[in-house]
């Protein structure tokens, strides 16, 4: 697996109380072991807020930033997460209604690479539950937890 961060310079680092070591551990300890053909992009930018997704299919080096990322194999596939100048704990509610609280920024980057790691998990010939966006949260909030990251979610009143 191969981890990239952008925009974790040390004013950011300072502000979210964490460094680029442990932001890579956690991602490591997320993926696991099915992360062999993964490449893993995070970048803190500015705004609040986050976002993230797994591509299905595989992409090139050229395809990642007109292929300016250094060490990239030549195909691969790829989870994205973009996180926002967040102030923690936080609390958000996301595209499917779900609200999330997370103690740390790195509880919150822990619960979005659970997610996307399920989506990169499910069989592709398994579409709908591969795209099933409730599955993937439930997913995110028990693995990020077995982890002992402090992750906390309420789904949508059905």
């Amino acid at each position: 697996m191969h981890i990239h961060v952008f925009g974790a310079d040390e004013p950011t680092c300072a502000r979210l109380d964490t460094t680029e070591e442990q932001i890579r551990d956690v991602v490591t300890r997320v993926i696991g072991r099915s992360g062999s053909d993964l490449v893993v992009l995070i970048y803190f930018v500015q705004g609040a807020g986050w976002d993230a997704e797994y591509r299905h299919g595989w992409v090139r080096a050229s395809d990642v930033h007109r292929g300016t990322v250094p060490g990239l194999p030549p195909r691969f596939l790829l989870i994205r997460v973009a996180l926002g100048e967040n102030a923690y704990p936080y609390e958000s509610i996301d595209d499917y209604g779900w609200t999330w609280r997370h103690a740390t920024v790195l509880d919150h980057l822990a619960a979005v690479v659970a997610h996307e790691l399920y989506h990169h998990t499910q069989p592709h010939f398994a579409r709908r539950r591969m795209n099933n966006e409730a599955d993937a949260n439930r997913f995110a909030v028990q693995h990020a937890r077995r982890l002992g990251f402090d992750v906390q979610a309420i789904a949508p009143a059905a």
